[in-house]
């Protein structure tokens, strides 16, 4: 049985950062396989793109942004209809490995200021990301920008994004992770937990 977005109670987060990441990364094979069949496709460089293919594997900082920050699955549907809009736009090529980890970053950043009370200041996304904090804030002002500033999705598309990606993991399963105690347990009413702060000073990335 597929399960809905809205049923947060259902939801395995460590299952879930799995089969996003292995979704994203399907498309960015799909993505560079054409274009090297392509002659006449170009690939458009973006303030999304990362100066090289990040050493992180995407399930691993999918699975960090998650354990750190507030995001529910909701932003994980939100991520990829924000992302798809953005291909839709022409606003990039396509899905890549110098621009995904970038991309779902935003995404899933942009979601959880648009839909939570109290949401984490870019000085925080900037030490779960990875991203230094001038690069954050240019490139979260692109990011609005390249979607009008038009964040609200319809809950008819977050159902049929939330079916895709059950679909998804039925069809291609992940192996299975144990959550950590921060996922099962977040402060929501926490600006930056005193957990939290100690573990992104403690394991510092870069992109």
């Amino acid at each position: 049985m597929m399960e809905t977005f809205f049923e947060e109670e259902t939801i395995n987060y460590a299952r879930v950062s799995g089969t996003v990441s292995k979704l994203l990364e399907a498309m960015a094979t799909q993505f560079h396989y054409q274009l090297s069949c392509t002659p006449q496709m170009r690939y458009i460089v973006t303030v999304y793109d990362s100066h090289t293919v990040p050493d992180i594997q995407l399930a691993d900082y999918l699975y960090r942004i998650t354990s750190m920050s507030k995001c529910i699955y909701r932003d994980f549907v939100t991520a990829l209809v924000y992302v798809d809009k953005l291909i839709n736009n022409e606003v990039i090529s396509g899905i890549s490995f110098h621009n995904v980890h970038r991309l779902l970053a935003l995404s899933i950043m942009t979601s959880t200021k648009f839909y939570d009370d109290m949401p984490y200041s870019n000085k925080v996304w900037s030490k779960i990301l990875g991203i230094p904090l001038r690069e954050l804030n240019n490139a979260e002002i692109h990011f609005l920008q390249s979607l009008n500033y038009d964040l609200n999705v319809d809950i008819e598309t977050m159902q049929a994004w939330s079916n895709d990606i059950a679909r998804f993991s039925e069809e291609n399963p992940v192996q299975e992770r144990q959550e950590t105690p921060e996922i099962k347990h977040r402060d929501q009413n926490c600006s930056e937990p005193n957990a939290i702060a100690a573990e992104l000073r403690s394991s510092p990335i870069a992109l």
